[in-house]
């Protein structure tokens, strides 16, 4: 061993310089494993936030749907007909997931309005009529703000209905299974 060392300093390497670099990468590989399974995990959440909002904003549009078409439904309607668990339970989360702040603030906006028009249409201070026709007037904006979250959605998550009933539901295409 002390042939060994002397010859290693006489050649002025120290023996501990190869151990030094082999912890040094064995740590950065760690990291980097660390980083990757911390990043897979986030990715994971996010894709699961964003099916729930697929579903959530699914049954938006067909109540959506259901006022133009029937404008006396807009205050007919039961009070949870337009639901927000999803978000609700999900934004502050999401906001800290999905890396482009304009897709959230987009999906933001279509869920405060959304709640904004379904207060309003439960309210009791104005006449059903003139009810109805202030949320008709505001319908083409809340679908023009539900086609963009979708379209945010998909972007993140394309599969997300993907062998779904509500695949096959949005899928007029497909034969329905049995």
């Amino acid at each position: 061993l002390e042939a060994h060392t002397a010859a290693g300093a006489s050649q002025g390497i120290n023996p501990i310089y190869p151990a030094l670099i082999g912890a040094f990468f064995g740590a950065l590989t760690v990291q980097g494993l660390r980083e990757f399974l911390d990043w897979r995990q986030r990715r994971k959440e996010l894709k699961g936030i964003l099916r729930l909002l697929d579903l959530e904003t699914y049954r938006h549009r067909k109540q959506l749907n259901a006022y133009k078409n029937t404008p006396t439904w807009i205050t007919d309607a039961p009070v949870d007909t337009l639901r927000f668990s999803a978000w609700d339970k999900s934004n502050t989360r999401l906001s800290q997931l999905l890396r482009d702040d304009t897709e959230f603030a987009d999906i933001a906006k279509y869920y405060e309005n959304l709640r904004a028009v379904d207060e309003f249409r439960r309210s009791s201070e104005d006449t059903e009529s003139w009810r109805q026709e202030r949320v008709g007037l505001l319908l083409p904006t809340l679908f023009e703000l539900h086609d963009l979250t979708r379209r945010h959605i998909k972007r993140n998550v394309p599969e997300a209905s993907l062998g779904t009933p509500l695949d096959t539901l949005q899928n007029k295409n497909k034969d329905l299974p049995g």
